[in-house]
């Protein structure tokens, strides 16, 4: 037995690594460096999350806070459309 861990990842087949493009294999060092680390690269469950229909369906409800603390409604008309939206910031906070 080594010390050396293995090079393959669970569930990979000794030869695999001969098997992979330049890509994949960049793509599987750097996973298992991060599995080294002791991170979860696959992240883990998390409650509370909602799809995006509803999330959509309360895009009445988002308010913009400037940076003098007011707030401002978001005008319905611009969800969805992220160049109207940047416009419409940039027009709510004070230029430099």
């Amino acid at each position: 037995m080594t010390d050396k861990p293995s090079e393959n990842l669970p569930g990979e087949s000794a030869d695999a690594s001969t098997e992979l493009g330049i890509h994949e294999a960049s793509r599987r060092a750097k996973l298992r460096r991060i599995c080294e680390l002791g991170i979860d690269p696959w992240g883990s469950r998390f409650d509370g999350r909602q799809g995006i229909d509803s999330i959509r369906a309360q895009a009445g409800e988002i308010r913009f806070r400037k940076q003098d603390g007011a707030w401002a409604d978001l005008p319905l008309d611009l969800i969805g459309d992220a160049n109207a939206f940047r416009q419409w910031v940039g027009q709510q906070v004070p230029g430099e």
